[in-house]
């Protein structure tokens, strides 16, 4: 078990993201986060860095949140400049894909916000599940993120998504 602790992990935080019992939508800044964290490090180009991004990135979101500034246009200025840094540098095939899919998952989020909650709560649960399946494919190229990253975020991804959706089914 001790070898799968990234997938314990993501079920414990899985969990707890789903804990209230309400589809939301705003559970889609998880797709933000993935987009501004995966393409900072696409253009680091350190996968060795992925858990300091990530728990910097989930720090400032904490942070942000504590004063009252929105998230969304940081992360999104992240993911912008990352983005700008992979192309300038043009990096592999793989770091360049970065690109797209975290302008898709920005996307994703600016559009959930946009609708009814019960839709936003089902786009952001197929962001999430197109994410995992991202992440399936960093996992088994070992590329970009961290394996371990790539199965956490993964598995965080489609258990939320498969919960989101249960949550939107049963009408809460």
């Amino acid at each position: 078990m001790l070898h799968r602790w990234p997938t314990v992990l993501a079920l414990a935080c899985a969990a707890l993201t789903l804990s209230d019992g309400a589809a939301e939508p705003g559970v889609g800044v998880a797709l933000v986060v993935a987009a501004a964290g995966y393409v900072a490090l696409a253009a680091l180009d350190r996968r060795a860095l992925t858990w300091p991004v990530v728990v910097v990135l989930f720090v400032g979101v904490v942070a942000l949140r504590a004063f009252e500034v929105p998230e969304l246009p940081v992360l999104a200025v992240i993911a912008v400049v990352g983005s700008a840094v992979v192309a300038v540098r043009r990096r592999e095939r793989w770091h360049l894909l970065q690109v797209p899919v975290g302008l898709m998952g920005l996307a994703v989020f600016v559009v959930a916000l946009e609708v009814p909650t019960a839709a936003g709560a089902v786009v952001v649960a197929v962001g999430l599940l197109g994410h995992a399946a991202w992440d399936a494919v960093l996992w088994r190229r070992d590329s970009v993120i961290s394996r371990s990253f790539a199965e956490w975020c993964g598995v965080f991804d489609a258990v939320v998504a498969v919960g989101l959706l249960a949550l939107v089914a049963t009408g809460y």
